[in-house]
Order: structure tokens, then C-alpha cells, then sequence
């Protein structure tokens, strides 16, 4: 406190001591031009009580900035203060924070009128439409590739097994068919082909299919035909190897 006091001392006479030595030069200027002695006086001490003034003026504002900074800085405090014990609170009590989530979501679902049942119906008939476009594909390819090598009741017997194959079930009524001009390398790239469209079913579904479905290969074991779906393709070879059977013409 009396380092304080000294230190205000030492400011207020250092001013009023500028503020005469200021005075005193105007007032030589003043003598020096003409002026009489109490006009050179007056003006003296008008400048030491303007220094004054103006002094006092400084010091009143910084006062008033110094309070103004406390407070901002006081309100800055208090309001970081409260965020971190909002989130004390969050921490200590979970489950009012999970209550409090859930209220929210709930709000926002309401807000936005969401009918997660007729999301859920829109996606699956989006689902089972895409399924039916891959399967028709699989039928188109089928029906062309054995067309001219097939009865017609035996065709559809074989989309009938390809139907079966693509749901994964037990082909019912089992019947092998007989073919006209394919060999069994042809049998093998029709099996691959439509087992490359139906990933990622293993091949010895595949295998199981086509032993199931061909009087040709009935008689292998689904090992050896499994190891023969993707031999290399011969230029006899009708039923050709097709990565993509939407590109298939």
C-alpha cells in the first residue's frame, strides 16, 4: 500500500511539474513577443490547469477501461464456468444425459415426420425389386444360351432349377436333362457363369447344381466339376466364359 502511495505521488508531481515547465515556455514565447506580464502569468496557469484536466481525463479513463475489461473478463469466467459444470453434470449422471439424448432424437424424428416403417418398406421393395432384375437377367441368359440345345419342358425345367438356385433352396422334383451339341466344358462355363452372378454362393453349390441338373456330368463327383468351372475356353467351346452377364448379347 505504501509503494502504491509513493508511486501516485510521484505521477501527480511529475505532471504538475511538466505541466509548468510547459507554462513556463509559453509564457517566455508570450514575453518574448510583446505580451505583458499578466497576460504571460494568466496563460502560465491556464496550461498547468489545462495539463491538469487533461491528465485527470486519462486517469478517469483508464479507471473505466480497467472496470470494463474486470467485468467482461468476470462475465468470460462465469460462463465458462457453467459449461464445464453442465458437463460435470453430463459426466457424474449418464443416464440423465442418455435421457436427455434420446428426449432429443425423439424431437427431431417427430419434428421431421420420419416413418421408419415406410423406410423400412420403401428398402426391402427396392431390394426385391433388384433381386427380380438379377434373376430375370439369369433367365434371359439361360433361355439364350440353351435354346437350341434343350426341349422346351426341359428349358423350363432349368429356369425353374436356376429360380431355386438363386433363393438358395432344394431343387424340387429333381430331373436331369438331356443336351444336344454341349459338352461338358460348356455345362462347366454355364455353371461358373451363373455362379459369378450370384456371389458370393460357393461353388460347391454351383457344382451341386449342375450334377443335380445335367444327365451329361451326373455321374462326376462335385469335386471334379467344381475344379472344371473355369477352364480356359476352346474354339468349340459353345457356352463361353462371361464376367458379366448384362453385357451378354
Amino acid at each position: 500500500m505504501k509503494h502504491n502511495y509513493q508511486d501516485f505521488i510521484v505521477q501527480n508531481v511529475s505532471v504538475i511539474i511538466g505541466s509548468a515547465l510547459i507554462g513556463l515556455g509559453v509564457r517566455f514565447v508570450m514575453l518574448e513577443k510583446g505580451a505583458d506580464q499578466f497576460t504571460a502569468n494568466s496563460i502560465f496557469w491556464i496550461v498547468i490547469l489545462i495539463g491538469l484536466v487533461f491528465y485527470t481525463a486519462l486517469v478517469l479513463l483508464g479507471v473505466s477501461l480497467f472496470d470494463l475489461y474486470k467485468r467482461l473478463r468476470n462475465k468470460t469466467n462465469s460462463n465458462k464456468l457453467d459449461i464445464q459444470t453442465d458437463i460435470d453434470e453430463r459426466v457424474i449422471n449418464p443416464r440423465d444425459a442418455t435421457e436427455i439424448n434420446s428426449s432429443e432424437n425423439a424431437k427431431v424424428l417427430e419434428e421431421n415426420n420420419v416413418d421408419t416403417n415406410a423406410i423400412r418398406k420403401i428398402q426391402h421393395q427396392k431390394k426385391v425389386q433388384q433381386e427380380n432384375e438379377k434373376l430375370q437377367i439369369a433367365l434371359d441368359y439361360t433361355r439364350n444360351q440353351f435354346a437350341l440345345y434343350v426341349s422346351g419342358e426341359d428349358l423350363d425345367w432349368l429356369c425353374n432349377a436356376v429360380i431355386c438356385y438363386s433363393k438358395k433352396e432344394n431343387i424340387l422334383d429333381s430331373k436331369l436333362i438331356e443336351t444336344k451339341e454341349l459338352s461338358n466344358l460348356d455345362l462347366y462355363h454355364f455353371g461358373w457363369n451363373i455362379w459369378n452372378h450370384y456371389r458370393p454362393i460357393k461353388q460347391e453349390q454351383v457344382a451341386e447344381f449342375l450334377k443335380a441338373t445335367f444327365k451329361k456330368i451326373n455321374v462326376l463327383d462335385v469335386g471334379t466339376i467344381k475344379s472344371h468351372l473355369k477352364d480356359s475356353d476352346t474354339k468349340d467351346t459353345i457356352i463361353k466364359l462371361q464376367e458379366n452377364l448384362t453385357d451378354y448379347k
